[in-house]
């Protein structure tokens, strides 16, 4: 799921603007992922992570606007990223529970799209590419805790929005 906002303020005549966003994205873990852990172990219940993504961003916008009712839009941005995933757990019978907590991570990126204008409608299409995250955190099984080895994710995305102009 992808919910944002951009505001875009123009800088001339000729379609040039300064663009500011803030995006909100959810992604739960794959079924694949979730099958793996299912097959690997069927007597467990399993409480999945979510990665939210939050990128800021500020950068340039190009409207060109061939007749009054369609315009065609480009931008670039660049883009602060914070990620924070949510708690992995484990719950088996007989068993303590195993949870993995997860450290927030940030990082920089950027991010490139192109779209069409028709009336209060537009429909976009963004590529993303929003950093090299480093992720870590703890694990914990009743009393016993340690540190989760730290992982760099490559984050990028490519999105289609449909949005409302104020």
């Amino acid at each position: 799921m992808v919910a944002g906002i951009q505001c875009v303020y123009p800088l001339n005549e000729k379609g040039l603007g300064f663009l500011s966003s803030v995006d909100f994205i959810l992604n739960p873990t794959s079924n694949d992922a979730r099958k793996k852990w299912e097959d690997f172990n069927n007597e467990a219940v399993f409480k999945f992570p979510r990665a939210i993504n939050i990128p800021v961003s500020a950068g340039i916008n190009y409207i060109f606007t061939p007749d009054e009712k369609i315009s065609l839009y480009g931008k670039a941005a660049l883009s602060a990223s914070f990620l924070k995933f949510t708690g992995f757990m484990v719950q088996q019978y007989g068993y303590e529970d195993y949870t993995e907590e997860y450290d927030f991570s940030a990082a920089l990126g950027f991010i490139l799209g192109a779209g069409i204008k028709a009336n209060k409608i537009s429909i976009g299409f963004n590529y993303m590419i929003l950093g090299e995250h480093k992720t870590g955190g703890i694990w914990k099984e009743g009393p016993n805790t340690g540190k989760l080895e730290q992982e760099i994710r490559n984050i990028s995305l490519i999105t289609l929005t449909a949005g409302w102009n104020f």
